[in-house]
């Protein structure tokens, strides 16, 4: 029974899209970049973004760059450089709109 409830969560968690507290509330949409979805939150300058797609073993460098198109394409602005930190799952930066 408790391996049931362990596979259930870890179920649960592999399909969460939902932003880290101080994103809640802010603009939000769903992109694809490079054959991956991605959820953008956006507040302010700053963004966060949680892969939503799974795929076997993806290269940080890949998601990476695939997240800084989606950015791009949900808030219309360049991520500043420098700014883009994260691992496989989400990823935070900050706008660079002038």
């Amino acid at each position: 029974m408790t391996r049931s409830l362990v596979l259930a969560a870890l179920v649960a968690l592999v399909g969460c899209n939902s932003p880290s507290p101080q994103f809640m509330g802010g603009d939000s949409s769903t992109v694809e970049a490079g054959g991956m979805t991605f959820g953008v939150w956006r507040v302010g300058d700053e963004v966060e973004v949680i892969r939503t797609s799974s795929h076997a073993m993806p290269r940080l460098s890949v998601i990476r760059a695939n997240a800084e198109v989606a950015i791009r394409r949900a808030t219309g602005c360049p991520v500043e450089d420098g700014s883009l930190v994260g691992d496989q799952s989400v990823i935070k930066a900050r706008l660079d709109c002038d």
